[in-house]
């Protein structure tokens, strides 16, 4: 995980790049370049606008940009060692993903939203 201040576009796509050199891609019998980990690209803006009674108002906004590994099949993929273990790793967090979108689209909502069930949906909770 990591932060940085980008004043402008061009420091953003550098940040950018930065994070897709760090992640991490291996293979198995599936995908030979199969990634190993989830991404999150969250960008937190700013602008000041001037309103008509020359009055300055702050805006924030925030997005964040996605990219989710593949679910793979261990007997498939014929993932073995840390390769295995970083399957079930991305398996459990794209379940529990599934089971927060479900929670949030139950209009009984009955249960509590399983937020806290993985590092992937924390740090999307406010999303």
């Amino acid at each position: 995980l990591s932060y940085g201040k980008c004043p402008s576009e061009e420091e953003l796509l550098k940040l950018y790049m930065k994070a897709l050199r760090n992640r991490s891609v291996a293979a198995h019998d599936l995908n030979r370049d199969s990634s190993r980990s989830h991404a999150i690209l969250t960008v937190y803006v700013d602008s000041m606008v001037q309103e008509e009674g020359g009055q300055i108002s702050t805006r924030h906004g925030k997005i964040s940009f996605v990219d989710l590994a593949g679910s793979e099949r261990l007997k498939a993929s014929h993932s073995e060692g840390i390769t295995r273990r970083e399957t079930g790793a991305i398996n459990k967090s794209i379940f529990t993903l599934g089971k927060v979108i479900s929670s949030l689209c139950d209009r009984k909502r009955s249960t509590k939203v399983p937020f806290r069930d993985s590092k992937l949906t924390q740090l999307l909770m406010d999303s």
